[in-house]
């Protein structure tokens, strides 16, 4: 699984923003407190998290990322987002109904929605030009 551990080194980013992004892909609102928690960096990989990340728990094939929310905590992650509430109270938690969905959002809000200054253009043609 790739990991999302590049530093947004011009700023830090709050929860709460991430999870306005979510619109209705998130499931239960957040606290005052979690949505002031300061997020440096988005980790799918719990073996990457590094203190104040947001670690997104995906659901694989082989592997559930819900399985390694402690290892994820216990490297310093900041927060998590989840598809099921399986944290103890005072961890912050997004709960989401598609973390892999989730995750597309997060990046794009917490590296600034690149995408939005990507010029398109389409080519079309007959007979499968």
């Amino acid at each position: 699984m790739t990991t999302m551990t590049k530093k947004n080194d011009a700023h830090t980013v709050t929860l709460g923003s991430l999870a306005d992004a979510l619109g209705p892909l998130a499931v239960t609102p957040l606290d005052a407190g979690a949505r002031r928690v300061a997020i440096r960096a988005v980790a799918v990989d719990s073996r990457k998290v590094q203190g104040g990340d947001l670690f997104v728990a995906v659901r694989g094939t082989a592997r559930d990322g819900h399985d390694y929310i402690g290892d994820a905590l216990g490297r310093g992650a900041a927060a998590v987002v989840v598809e099921r509430a399986v944290l103890s109270p005072g961890i912050p938690a997004v709960v989401v109904e598609d973390s892999a969905k989730a995750l597309a959002v997060i990046a794009a809000r917490f590296f600034g929605d690149p995408a939005a200054s990507l010029r398109l253009c389409g080519v079309t043609g007959t007979n499968g030009k």
